[in-house]
Order: C-alpha cells, then sequence, then structure tokens
C-alpha cells in the first residue's frame, strides 16, 4: 500500500479527456468539488489511512472563492483531508 499522488494540472490542462473526466470522477465521489480543488497543488491518497487530501479553496459568505489578506496575491485555501470513499482503482487510475 503506501501513498499515490496526482498531478491536478490535467484537470486544467486536459479538459473533456479521458484522465480528466477520471480524476474529476474521484473527486466529486470523495465529496470533493473539482473546481475548488487547487490544480497547481498533488492530490494525495494515504492507502494506509484511506485518506485524500487536497488543496482546496475557501468560499466567503457570497459563495465565492476570495483573496486571503496574508497572502500576496493568492486565493484563501486550506488543505482539505476527507475518507477514501472511492479509490482511484474504481476509476481506471491506479
Amino acid at each position: 500500500m503506501g501513498k499515490l499522488v496526482f498531478d491536478l494540472m490535467d484537470i486544467k490542462a486536459s479538459p473533456g479527456t479521458r484522465r480528466n473526466d477520471a480524476l474529476q470522477a474521484l473527486l466529486r465521489a470523495n465529496a470533493l468539488d473539482p473546481h475548488r480543488v487547487a490544480a497547481l497543488d498533488p492530490l494525495v491518497i494515504d492507502e494506509d489511512a484511506q485518506t485524500l487530501t487536497a488543496t482546496y479553496f475557501l468560499l466567503n459568505a457570497a459563495g465565492e472563492k476570495y483573496v486571503d489578506a496574508d497572502r500576496a496575491r493568492g486565493l484563501a485555501k486550506e488543505q482539505r483531508t476527507v475518507s477514501l470513499v472511492s479509490h482511484p482503482r474504481e476509476h481506471d487510475l491506479a
């Protein structure tokens, strides 16, 4: 077992491809909105702990992404870890 790491740039760089669709389906199946996952940061699956960790954009009260006052120009985000409900194998990713 161990950790699987996925480069999410495929979501931004290859819309409409099988890999893009599979990555988005994996995120949705694990209760993460693909539009809120930062593509520049990796997606990490810890098979031993049965968790998925991604960098997730935060939303303001109006439901919009916002600039983090503590970061020069970056959007507010956090590391979000969820229980692994759907494994990448179920989406032909591992």
